[in-house]
């Protein structure tokens, strides 16, 4: 067993990569041999950071047993096993699809890139088929645990590191009346929501993300991490964090990226991505839920860099953005639906 910090035991092998912020430690860790002398892919190694308020949860376990069961042809979910402190996954890469969009070379990988995603799109939608009648009473929290953050930190500004000066600049930013629209929007995405709208409670992965779904390595295959945030709740809200993220990375690509024939190739990728993520998920029901839950994705983002990491300039950028999707009701995420 390798020893971290005096108290954290991790997996027996060799750390090719490990990441932190105050929610959240990861290690990735290519394992020693087994028995057989064989070295079957990598362990993510997941444990709470020192300021996280809530401790990991084992995920539902009704849900797990379907959710085993699902899978592309390229791409599958990994459920989370026990460890000391925290949870691993046993995957086949070591890097994220969130890090691979944000290379300069995304281009040249954007192809390999937007086939995992179609994937993805497949299993989030496999997630909300689910026929929740299988699962008896587990729901899980009533709203996903970024939207919970949230609301938890928007009416004061109360947090760790720079979550009040964070909160001091979104206010400077965004104004009263989008302050209380960011509220119901992040309260719209919970189950109190789907009964003022038409629809049914569906299996939701509670917490989607790029930096969840793994890239392999040659002859491995992708996965989408799931279990920890496993929960009840509405139809579009997985998707719609994972267009949110995916339209952050797109504008800060066309901010940052040199020439304009470098950010029209940039621009063209993180299309294709978005096309190929929609293409695989299919038609969406309720653009609206969609919108509202891709924009909280990124106010989660700069709530959670400030909280758990600390100040950078660029949330300021991140605010005006916000601002942008909360005046047009986020259909810059889905420029493609209907008018609502």
């Amino acid at each position: 067993m390798t020893n971290w910090d005096g108290n954290d035991m991790l997996p027996a092998g060799d750390i090719v990569d490990q990441f932190a912020t105050g929610y959240l430690r990861t290690w990735v860790i290519r394992p020693d041999p087994d028995d057989n002398d064989q070295v079957r892919g990598y362990l993510w190694v997941r444990k709470p950071g020192a300021e996280r308020t809530k401790p990991q949860h084992a995920p539902l376990t009704a849900p797990c047993t379907i959710v085993n069961a699902l899978h592309t042809g390229g791409t599958r979910l990994v459920l989370p096993e026990p460890a000391a402190g925290g949870c691993r996954y046993r995957v086949d890469g070591t890097s994220t699809a969130a890090r691979a969009i944000c290379e300069p070379d995304l281009p040249a990988h954007s192809r390999a890139i937007a086939a995992t995603l179609r994937e993805v799109g497949i299993l989030v939608r496999g997630i909300e088929d689910v026929d929740t009648g299988e699962l008896g009473n587990e729901h899980g929290p009533v709203l996903p645990p970024g939207a919970q953050r949230l609301l938890n930190w928007l009416p004061a500004g109360a947090g760790p590191r720079a979550s009040a000066a964070a909160h001091a600049a979104l206010v400077t930013r965004l104004g009263k009346r989008r302050l209380g629209t960011s509220q119901e929007w992040c309260e719209s995405l919970g189950r109190a929501g789907i009964h003022r709208d038409t629809g049914r409670l569906v299996l939701s992965h509670g917490a989607a993300s790029l930096g969840s779904v793994i890239l392999p390595d040659p002859a491995g295959q992708s996965c989408l991490l799931i279990g920890e945030d496993l929960m009840l709740g509405r139809r579009g809200v997985d998707i719609g964090f994972l267009l949110g993220e995916l339209h952050e990375l797109a504008v800060n690509a066309d901010r940052y990226r040199g020439e304009q024939p470098t950010r029209d190739v940039l621009r063209t990728a993180h299309q294709q991505l978005r096309a190929a993520l929609l293409d695989g998920y299919g038609s969406v029901h309720d653009p609206g839920l969609v919108a509202r839950a891709g924009t909280v994705r990124i106010l989660v983002h700069l709530h959670d860099f400030a909280a758990y990491v600390g100040w950078h300039p660029d949330l300021l950028r991140l605010a005006d953005l916000i601002t942008e999707l909360l005046d047009d009701g986020g259909r810059q995420l889905l420029p493609d639906a209907p008018e609502r």
